[in-house]
């Protein structure tokens, strides 16, 4: 405002608001000294007139005198002036300082609320991610239900060739009433077990092998996503510490973390939740478990057929176990989407404060958020159609079919992520190392190695790293 003000007056007056100041001052002290000094003269002057010509000696003396007190009082008001001009370009000084000030305190309420809306929008985005996490596992419970219903017509149609059985489950059914839905499903299950056994006998051996097959599977995305979580958590500690020190540099920064932190804990308290409703759906299972045991020691005292039914629910325990372990990696995947989801958002946020920086320096440096976003929608449809796959297929084919989709997924993920890599600048490519080294599953070393060779090209002095020689090195020797 101040200094708006004074570059109208230099418009309109053509000089400086301070010089114009003490010229006018000077002047005023000026005008003072020569009135004082004209009114001694003149008093002199009527002095000398009323003493007469007889004592011109006495008043030449007089006169010396008064000039030299005049010229006293008037180094005395000289000194004064400087005082005062000095004590204005103080002020002045002061006066610009308070007003730099003012202008960076604006610049940093300006960036914060742009951080809040910001923030604000990355919490809708968040908030739309998990309705349809949560409308997908809906339709899953549809799925599922629409095949216990199917089961149930199927079932209730052989109801005559299995009376005791019946009778045996509906003994069962007394004992808990919690139970009851359960039951009818293994009663469903039995039936069609014994429309099956003729069919059965045969996929005995090929459901086992699939099985393990799939565990192999199962086993080794565990591993890796283990791998991943890890290197997720190394990225989150890092993270937290540099919001640390962060925190200690601006308090407005914190209160806008502390406002985050409350919202990831609700998140955390609703993934928590989820997790609950999963280990109560395992614990029916469990006891799902129990009572086809149960129905497996009824079975033996039958007759040869009831014999045939206990080698089906063998088969059964070991689908169950399948869709236990499917579920386990199911909520393990979910864990993971939360967490490279939350990694990407606080990378975001870095990237975001990088380029806020650059733009006070005077850098014109664009963001990275539409690269990341996209990181992060192909990342999450990836794993997405990687748990619908894990959940529709059941048979020999179908198990070939998805191996063969994970590569093609894989395959188009590796080819976009490294494109990405390579058309971007080195700020932005910085941020897709991590991905980049555990798609090609490199060592610590050439991770390392691809940072310092990023860090080389954007430095000004920086020394180049070593990239080896002769066949094994990692660069292209210049022609």
């Amino acid at each position: 405002m101040f200094a708006s003000l004074k570059n109208k007056i230099k418009e309109e007056t053509g000089s400086d608001v301070a010089t114009t100041a003490t010229a006018r001052h000077t002047n005023h002290n000026n005008n003072r000294i020569r009135s004082r000094f004209s009114s001694t003269l003149s008093v002199n002057s009527t002095n000398e007139d009323a003493v007469g010509g007889g004592g011109s000696v006495d008043s030449q003396g007089y006169v010396t005198e008064q000039l030299t007190t005049l010229r006293s009082q008037c180094n005395e008001l000289t000194t004064k002036v400087t005082d005062l001009t000095a004590r204005l370009q103080t002020l002045q000084e002061e006066k610009t300082r308070i007003e730099k000030t003012n202008e960076i305190l604006l610049e940093t309420v300006k960036v914060a609320q742009t951080q809040k809306d910001i923030y604000c929008e990355e919490q809708e985005k968040i908030q739309n991610l998990q309705q349809s996490e949560i409308e997908k596992l809906k339709n899953l419970l549809s799925f599922r239900e629409q095949e216990a219903v199917d089961r149930l017509a199927a079932m209730r149609q052989n109801q005559q060739q299995i009376e005791n059985l019946t009778t045996e489950l509906e003994r069962l059914k007394q004992f808990e009433p919690m139970v009851e839905d359960l039951q009818e499903t293994l009663e469903n299950e039995t039936r069609d077990l014994k429309l099956r056994i003729t069919t059965a006998d045969e996929r005995f051996s090929e459901y086992a092998t699939n099985a393990e097959h799939m565990a192999q599977f199962h086993r080794q995305e565990i591993s890796q996503l283990q791998k991943q979580f890890d290197e997720v958590q190394n990225q989150l500690e890092s993270e937290r510490e540099e919001k640390l020190t962060a925190l200690l540099r601006n308090a407005e920064i914190s209160q806008s973390e502390e406002i985050l932190r409350k919202e990831l804990r609700i998140e955390r308290d609703e993934a928590n939740e989820l997790h609950e409703k999963n280990e109560q759906l395992s614990k029916e299972m469990q006891v799902k478990t129990q009572e086809i045991d149960l129905c497996k020691n009824e079975m033996e005292e039958l007759k040869t057929v009831m014999y045939k039914n206990d080698e089906k629910l063998k088969e059964i325990d070991e689908m169950q176990r399948e869709m236990a372990e499917k579920n386990k990696t199911i909520k393990i995947l979910n864990q993971r989407l939360a967490d490279l989801k939350k990694t990407l958002q606080k990378e975001f946020q870095s990237a975001k404060s990088f380029d806020v920086d650059k733009e006070r320096n005077g850098n014109c440096i664009s963001a990275k958020p539409p690269s990341v976003i996209n990181d992060v929608s192909v990342s999450a449809t990836l794993v997405n159609e990687t748990n619908t796959c894990n959940h529709c297929d059941m048979g020999v084919s179908t198990n070939t079919s998805n191996s063969i989709v994970m590569d093609e997924v894989n395959f188009k993920y590796l080819k976009h992520v490294i494109v990405k890599f390579l058309t971007s600048r080195e700020v932005e490519a910085r941020h897709l190392i991590r991905a980049v080294a555990t798609l090609l599953k490199l060592t610590k070393d050439e991770e390392k190695l691809l940072q310092d060779t990023l860090n080389w090209k954007m430095s000004w002095f920086g020394s180049k790293p070593n990239h080896g020689r002769g066949q094994h090195s990692f660069s292209i020797p210049p022609s």
